[in-house]
């Protein structure tokens, strides 16, 4: 089982990579998703993961919040419970996820000391 999965727009991948190698320092497994398998839909892939990780982190932007892939995943993770959310770019988040908080890591630049990579983490 997956404990962390990562979902964020996919042209942020390389901006949201400091997050998985920390985690990954903890021994956490993550998945990211780098790891799509080349041999199996990626939707089906997505959707398990999903929902049996134990924790997913959704990192909104303005370009995560228009992307139905991104709020489907949190929507996913809000009815789980498992739904720890991020900002890494100032945005305004839509019902029901402007009802919880949502972690500013807005000038993260991937030192795990950051206060609120610590708070996620």
């Amino acid at each position: 089982m997956v404990d962390v999965f990562i979902s964020y727009k996919q042209e942020e991948r390389e901006r949201m990579r400091p997050l998985a190698d920390v985690l990954r320092l903890l021994k956490v497994e993550v998945w990211f998703d780098e790891r799509l398998s080349p041999d199996r839909p990626f939707t089906e892939e997505i959707v398990q993961v999903a929902n049996s990780c134990r924790a997913q982190v959704v990192c909104w932007s303005p370009a995560a919040v228009k992307s139905v892939w991104v709020c489907g995943e949190a929507e996913v993770g809000r009815k789980r419970g498992t739904l720890i959310q991020t900002m890494i770019e100032t945005c305004t988040l839509d019902p029901p996820f402007n009802m919880l908080h949502a972690e500013n890591i807005s000038d993260w630049t991937g030192e795990p000391q950051h206060r609120g990579v610590q708070k996620i983490l």
